[in-house]
């Protein structure tokens, strides 16, 4: 490839990034790197132009260009997996708020009363504390100490520290009736926090990904089933509750997108 011919570089990162490509905070990263200059390093190896988002803008524009979110102004894409976040898009152009961090439904607190403390924000009983991994991991905990013939418990030799979504998710498929609740109660959670958003934004469609995504059905039903009974007006039960085309790809095709987004529509800072 002749990099002279390059309209730049995208990156995407876990952390709260200005577009100058410093790091202003993160909450799944390490605290070392508040403060560091990727822009700056990243320049001594390669000159080019870069762009930087959080790891939200840039799957929601891949699948806003390539995937679930095609021919569709107005949608949010949603990650769950070790966090969970929101990328907004409205009228075909991402909206990040007027103070730029606009789509951190993962700490908005489901249970105030909730003795699970969130380690990324410092609360307790945001929405991460239910649904991203550890919550589940959690979850899954409490529900095999009331169910110990649960099969879970035979996937990972009756060593609870092994326990992940995927052991969940694979109990779940083989009819474990325990994994089966606990993807309803995440399911159920999940859809509450994306209520909110979906009384709030009244997007046409809601398109999840991030690994837990993977769960497919299991998660979201549960979701889809909380939206139909609760959101208000009416008219915003017609939401389209999909799982994301691009799985694990989103992320790159939405790096690239950043540069192209910007060059054709003006990426907002």
């Amino acid at each position: 490839m002749d990099i002279t011919q390059m309209d730049g570089i995208g990156i995407s990162l876990a952390g709260f990034i200005r577009s100058d490509g410093v790091v202003t905070a993160t909450a799944h990263l390490s605290k070392e790197w508040i403060g560091y200059d990727l822009h700056s390093r990243l320049m001594r190896d390669l000159e080019s132009v870069y762009y930087f988002a959080l790891d939200t803008p840039a799957p929601t524009l891949g699948e806003a260009y390539y995937g679930a979110g095609r021919e569709v102004d107005n949608f949010v894409y949603v990650t769950v997996s070790t966090g969970i976040g929101a990328g907004i898009m409205v009228n075909g152009r991402y909206f990040t708020g007027g103070l730029g961090w606009a789509g951190g439904v993962g700490h908005t607190v489901i249970d105030e009363t909730s003795l699970r403390r969130c380690e990324g924000c410092g609360n307790y009983g945001c929405l991460e504390t239910f649904a991203a991994t550890q919550g589940i991991i959690a979850t899954t905990q409490e529900y095999i100490e009331d169910n110990p013939d649960s099969f879970i418990l035979a996937l990972v030799n009756d060593d609870t520290t092994r326990i992940t979504p995927e052991i969940v998710y694979q109990a779940a498929l083989r009819g474990d009736s325990t994994a089966q609740q606990i993807w309803m109660r995440v399911g159920h959670i999940l859809g509450i926090g994306l209520l909110n958003l979906i009384d709030i934004i009244a997007p046409k469609r809601i398109v999840v990904g991030g690994g837990i995504s993977q769960a497919g059905d299991l998660l979201l039903d549960p979701v889809r089933q909380v939206v139909q009974q609760c959101a208000f007006p009416p008219q915003l039960r017609q939401v389209e509750i999909v799982q994301a085309e691009l799985g694990d790809l989103s992320g790159i095709f939405g790096a690239a997108a950043m540069v192209f987004y910007d060059i054709h529509v003006n990426l907002p800072e």
